[in-house]
């Protein structure tokens, strides 16, 4: 891993989303995961050649243009001894919140003497 550790956590956008199945659900989640991971294959990429290799932002981004991720995992590697596989899940995966519904059991009262 880059010895150079965040101040903050990353992180991206967050989205509140309703499907109507959890199929639509499933590939939704899949393809957010994939879409982490080519997003983070290529910073951890990019920033190693920024921060270890001393190149400028522009020429990062020119050396990594048009890589695919085998090119990418290939010069982590080689030339800063990263192997991506070995990073934490939750960068190169992704994270996720999931909010389960919660049910509560009502009783009414009676608003004069209070009792159910």
């Amino acid at each position: 891993s880059i010895s150079t550790r965040p101040k903050y956590t990353p992180v991206f956008d967050a989205r509140a989303v309703c499907y109507p199945t959890i199929d639509n659900v499933r590939d939704y989640f899949s393809w957010r995961q994939a879409d982490c991971h080519i997003n983070n294959l290529y910073n951890t990429a990019f920033w190693a050649l920024v921060q270890r290799d001393g190149l400028s932002n522009r020429a990062a981004e020119a050396k990594l243009s048009g890589t695919v991720s085998s090119e990418k995992n290939e010069l982590l590697f080689s030339q800063f001894q990263i192997n991506y596989n070995n990073e934490e899940p939750m960068y190169r995966k992704g994270s996720l919140l999931y909010r389960a519904p919660v049910t509560h059991k009502h009783t009414r009262t009676n608003a004069t003497t209070g009792k159910s």
